[in-house]
């Protein structure tokens, strides 16, 4: 019971962690490097950048934004589920702070592109 309460605890943090890059990255001015990148806004670009305009898109687009959005909750649920009662706490804390960096980075090369 307690490995699953632990578990839970890893996955509302890695729905946070997902919600703070998300909304820090949209205050973050990335105008002039947005130009270059592949996701440029206009309105000859096939891509789209908000849902209410994906309305027409494929299946395999609405399970990527679902693993974009619950995959880190999901990787700290089973990083916590694994670490309970077997790994030591320096080594519980060196993932949880690799498995945080690599998300914030993933994140932030994702509202580059």
């Amino acid at each position: 019971m307690k490995r699953f309460g632990i578990s839970t605890l890893g996955f509302l943090s890695g729905l946070f962690l997902t919600w703070a890059c998300l909304y820090a990255g949209q205050f973050i001015r990335w105008h002039p490097l947005r130009k270059i990148g592949w996701m440029t806004a206009g309105p000859g670009n096939p891509m789209c950048r908000d849902l209410e305009h994906c309305s027409k898109a494929p299946f395999t687009l609405y399970l990527f934004l679902f693993l974009l959005i619950l995959g880190p909750a999901l990787a700290f649920a089973a990083t916590n589920f694994f670490a309970w009662k077997k790994w030591s706490l320096a080594k519980w804390s060196k993932w949880q702070d690799a498995l945080t960096l690599s998300i914030v980075a993933f994140y932030l090369l994702l509202e580059l592109m």
